[in-house]
């Protein structure tokens, strides 16, 4: 099923692209013997059998299979919105002003409608109590510092294969490239894809350079453009935030993978 595949580059996950299309046959209905072993889709994460059903949905799948592995990944992880959280509660401190959201390889965009879902730590807490996503105990140095106000009044993204989270198929998309035993995970995107029902935006199709021209350069004292960035910082990763004018990046805080835990360092 992975002929041809044997140089992909190592960015391209073919490891998660190969399990996230055996998911999304499970998640379709068409690999019954092996869902009852994904918790995902009803099934109890025991191993028992599981290999042999595992074997045989290739072997009966096997042309499917060899197409959907060519399929990118595509995550939208819920849990990193707790580690945006305290940089958008930042940007709006330092700027007074309501934000426009503009996301780069936004897939989904579920984490534009961050404003939407729940953080609670603690006796804090932020935003919708009845939000079907809750992002409890992110922070177990506490909540990020400074005002809580903040308003989004604008939310785009772009992305070279955007997922529609509103029609069947973008949903088994994205719940296809989780693990299929970690509930919470799972629980957190169905909940996110409640909200982006009720939230509509539009994903352009389009590669980050032409989509953002010139905005930088457009940057002023009254309208400044915020750099707001999560990626890999050795065992964690980095939330960096840049602001124009001016330019300067700074480490604002630290964070899993996925999101939890969460510690403030800036701000």
């Amino acid at each position: 099923m992975l002929a041809g595949h044997e140089t992909d580059a190592r960015a391209s996950a073919l490891a998660l692209r190969f399990m996230g299309a055996v998911h999304r046959l499970v998640l379709e209905g068409r690999a019954p013997a092996l869902a009852r072993h994904y918790p995902s889709a009803g099934g109890e994460a025991g191993l028992e059998g599981a290999w042999t059903a595992f074997r045989d949905t290739l072997e009966q799948h096997r042309d499917t299979l060899r197409a959907l592995v060519t399929s990118p990944v595509q995550t939208n992880e819920v849990g990193r919105a707790a580690a945006l959280f305290g940089g958008f509660l930042l940007v709006a401190r330092e700027t007074s002003l309501p934000l426009r959201l503009l996301e780069l390889g936004a897939s989904a965009g579920l984490n534009l409608r961050w404003d939407h879902y729940r953080y609670e730590q603690g006796d804090a807490g932020w935003g919708d109590r009845a939000s079907p996503v809750r992002l409890v105990d992110m922070f177990p140095d506490g909540f990020p510092p400074g005002q809580r106000r903040c308003r989004v009044i604008e939310r785009a993204g772009c992305d070279t294969l955007p997922v529609d989270p509103c029609s069947a198929d973008g949903q088994i998309t994205l719940l296809s490239c989780l693990w299929p035993d970690q509930r919470e995970r799972i629980a957190l995107l169905r909940g996110a894809l409640e909200v982006a029902r009720r939230i509509p935006l539009t994903i352009d199709a389009a590669g980050a350079p032409a989509w953002l021209a010139e905005a930088g350069s457009r940057a002023t004292g009254d309208a400044p453009l915020a750099w707001l960035l999560m990626e890999p910082g050795g065992e964690q990763t980095e939330v960096r935030l840049t602001l124009w004018p001016g330019g300067a990046e700074r480490v604002i805080a630290r964070a899993g993978f996925h999101g939890r835990p969460v510690r403030w360092v800036g701000g």
